[in-house]
């Protein structure tokens, strides 16, 4: 019985560091029965309170809470309780079993308040009185914030009305489908010279013994131009040779003291001009 005291003790202290409301008794008797290593249950508090007043059982609507007597909290509890135990044990020598003690005729009723209902407030009532016909009034400030977002408006739209702006969003639209359809274009031409430029990066490729071989751009570029019935330029011969590079690994374009090389290596005509969807006889 005394572990269980101490038990309890502990727990409410720890409570009470923390809260100053009585915590309910249900869960301070959980936690006691984790901290002790055994069950701590309603007849062990009623033996406990039997003996000793140490606690002070409060009803609160439906639930039994639990705090420390006003006149035991400074004084050594455990001590004051082995008295109370060994004056018990005295005076009831014959007794085989604890008493204990109904905790409904000790504990003490506690009702809380009311909730006071609010009655919702009508969407279309307010708490602030208009006086008759203020709407109606030609207030300058209504005026002035008119003017200030129309000002705002207009400088937003570079002064535009609504049938202008249209007109631009759908000329801008215009603008972005054709500079589209011009790069694509442009994809399409590319893609269709680059058996040719292929075929003669290939032809230098097979005429090096090393693995690795290295080109200049310059240097393909000026093949490239001597060696086609209709030169391409020297832009469109650059920009198929990229875009071969990002189809093809074996292709690596690196740029070293501001000259553009060409690394290839392990180049296979017929399965590279699969990747731009060729045939090997597109030559």
């Amino acid at each position: 019985m005394v572990s269980n005291v101490k038990s309890i003790d502990s727990v409410l202290m720890l409570h009470f560091a923390t809260y100053s409301a009585n915590p309910p008794l249900y869960k301070i008797l959980e936690q006691a029965s984790t901290l002790g290593g055994r069950p701590i249950g309603m007849v062990d508090i009623e033996q406990i309170l039997a003996i000793s007043p140490l606690y002070k059982i409060v009803r609160v609507d439906e639930l039994l809470t639990i705090g420390f007597q006003t006149a035991r909290k400074d004084r050594d509890r455990i001590s004051a309780f082995l008295e109370d135990l060994n004056h018990w044990i005295k005076t009831n020598t014959n007794k085989l079993e604890m008493s204990k003690v109904e905790l409904s005729t000790i504990m003490t009723r506690h009702t809380s308040p009311p909730r006071r209902i609010m009655k919702p407030r009508s969407a279309r009532s307010s708490p602030v009185k208009k006086k008759k016909f203020d709407e109606l009034k030609n207030m300058k400030s209504k005026f002035e914030f008119l003017e200030k977002d129309a000002q705002i408006e207009r400088s937003n739209n570079q002064g535009l009305s609504l049938l202008d702006r249209i007109k631009l969003k759908e000329s801008k639209a215009k603008e972005e489908v054709s500079a589209k359809s011009l790069e694509t274009k442009y994809q399409e031409y590319l893609t269709g010279k680059v058996c040719d430029v292929y075929d003669i990066i290939y032809q230098l490729y097979k005429a090096q013994p090393d693995q690795f071989k290295s080109f200049s751009m310059a240097r393909i570029i000026q093949v490239v131009k001597d060696s086609l019935e209709h030169p391409l330029d020297e832009q469109e011969i650059s920009d198929i040779v990229k875009l071969i590079a990002l189809k093809l690994i074996k292709y690596n374009l690196i740029e070293k003291n501001n000259i553009q090389i060409l690394r290839v290596r392990d180049l296979n005509r017929e399965e590279d001009l699969k990747l731009f969807e060729l045939t090997p006889s597109c030559a």
